[in-house]
């Protein structure tokens, strides 16, 4: 199981999210992205936009139990970014960071940590 540390720098705040998981856990908040998008009638990367969005706006998580959902999509956001990161923290017990800056209509994600899987990812995130 590796950790995966989220930093999402919101209105001139860090706000951070720390998830622990191996394979059986990156699948079931994968899994529960898709279901809880499919119930919404919604694309997952449109509740990724609407979670990171509220975060972006409001510099904090939402309350519980809101606050799960948006975790789980902001995970999925950054999980689905960059296959080697999901594979990284299956494999071991890496800890990987992962800075999400949002400018206008768009994220760079930041990965440092684990083995060989820094780099920095453009999203666009906002339409």
């Amino acid at each position: 199981m590796g950790v995966m540390n989220i930093i999402v720098h919101a209105r001139g705040k860090d706000v951070s999210i720390c998830w622990e998981g191996g394979a059986g856990e990156i699948e079931n908040v994968m899994a529960a992205a898709r279901r809880m998008a499919d119930a919404e009638g919604l694309s997952t990367d449109e509740l990724a936009r609407i979670a990171l969005t509220y975060l972006v706006r409001h510099g904090k998580l939402m309350d519980p139990p809101a606050e799960e959902i948006q975790v789980c999509f902001i995970l999925f956001f950054v999980l689905s970014t960059c296959e080697r990161t999901r594979a990284e923290l299956a494999e071991n017990t890496s800890e990987i960071t992962a800075d999400v800056m949002v400018k206008g209509t768009n994220a760079t994600i930041r990965i440092s940590g684990g083995d060989a899987i820094n780099g920095d990812y453009e999203v666009e995130t906002f339409h």
